[in-house]
């Protein structure tokens, strides 16, 4: 009678960690397909409620950065790349994107604001 409880209890025990489990992949998948649509701003909060829940692959973080690269918050989706990095340093997908991610940041801190254009085009003159 024990043993049939223990078994029992066992069961039910992997049948919930196995739906837990499947849920949060089921988001990953919405969130994915979220931005396949091109609908950043929902995948990033998706995104964003996974990691809030524990989940840290390098997968997740990795499209979280992507996702930032698309709306161009540059600083976050640096930010998801390193994390990817730090949890698979051989992951070339976060690398790449990195260093493109790092360029653009840096070709944006080059442009001039347009204050600095009025000011620059006044001592010229």
């Amino acid at each position: 009678m024990k043993t049939r409880i223990v078994i029992s209890c066992a069961g039910l025990w992997l049948l919930c960690a196995s739906i837990l489990a499947a849920e949060p992949s089921a988001q990953f998948a919405k969130a994915n397909q979220e931005y396949a649509a091109g609908d950043f701003k929902a995948a990033i909060d998706d995104y964003e409620e996974l990691v809030r829940s524990g989940q840290d692959t390098p997968n997740l973080f990795y499209n979280l950065g992507n996702a930032y690269f698309r709306k161009t918050d540059f600083g976050r989706a640096i930010l998801n790349y390193e994390r990817a990095l730090a949890l698979d340093p051989h992951h070339p997908e976060a690398e790449a994107n990195l260093r493109i991610a790092r360029d653009e940041a840096r070709a944006l801190e080059l442009v001039p604001n347009r204050w600095e254009r009025i000011f620059a085009f006044a001592d010229e003159n």
